[in-house]
C-alpha cells in the first residue's frame, strides 16, 4: 500500500491487515500495488517492475470527463467509460470508481506467482498486450497506459483527494464479475 502526498509505503501479507490499518493511514490518496512482492522494501520505496513476483490478474484505468485530468480526450462520462469495458472480450471481475474515472480488474482464481524470469517476461508482455487491446477498444478516447507490473491503483474504501476542497470516495461499483483461470 502506498500513500501520497507523503509517499510512504506499507507492506502487508494479508488483506485484513490492510483494512485494519486504513484509519491510521488517513484513508485518503491510498493506492495498492497491482503486482505482488515477496519482500518489504521499506517505507520509502515501492517494488519496481523487475521486483514483482506475481500478479492477481490484469487491470485498467479509464479516466473520464475533463475535471481533474490533463488535456487528453478522455471519455466524456461514466457510461461511455463502461462502454469501453463492454467492447473487451472478457468482463472485468470488479470495477472501482476512483473519483475521476474507473479502474477495472480482471482477477484470476489464483494469483500467477512467477516461477522464473521467463514467467516475469511473459507476464510483462501479456500485460502490455492487454493494455493495447484496451486502447484499441477505447477508439478515439484516451486511456492511461497502466500495464506496468509495478503499477499502483486507488484502494476502494478510501478517498481521492486530488482537490482538497472536493474529496471523492473510491468505491466498488461492480463486484460480481467472473474470476478467470
Amino acid at each position: 500500500v502506498w500513500t501520497i502526498p507523503r509517499k510512504i509505503s506499507y507492506w502487508f501479507t494479508d488483506t485484513e491487515e490492510v483494512e485494519d490499518s486504513l484509519d491510521s493511514m488517513g484513508a485518503q490518496n491510498i493506492y495498492i500495488g497491482c503486482g505482488l512482492s515477496t519482500k518489504n522494501y521499506g517505507s520509502n520505496a515501492r517494488a519496481k517492475a523487475a521486483q514483482i513476483a506475481g500478479i492477481p490478474g490484469f487491470w485498467a484505468d479509464i479516466d473520464y470527463g475533463a475535471t481533474g485530468h490533463k488535456s487528453k480526450l478522455y471519455p466524456p462520462d461514466q457510461e461511455t467509460a463502461l462502454g469501453i469495458l463492454d467492447e473487451l472480450p472478457a468482463r472485468p471481475s470488479i470495477v472501482i470508481h476512483s473519483g475521476n474515472g474507473l479502474q477495472a480488474w480482471w482477477l484470476w482464481n489464483d494469483p500467477w506467482i512467477f516461477e522464473d524470469k521467463a514467467d516475469h517476461a511473459r507476464a510483462t508482455h501479456l500485460s502490455k498486450a492487454f493494455g493495447a487491446q484496451l486502447a484499441a477498444a477505447a477508439g478515439k478516447y484516451a486511456v492511461d497506459s497502466v500495464s506496468d507490473l509495478s503499477r499502483v491503483l486507488r484502494l476502494p474504501g478510501t478517498n481521492n483527494v486530488k482537490d482538497p476542497s472536493n474529496p471523492k470516495p473510491v468505491r466498488l461499483i461492480i463486484e460480481d464479475g467472473p474470476r478467470w483461470q
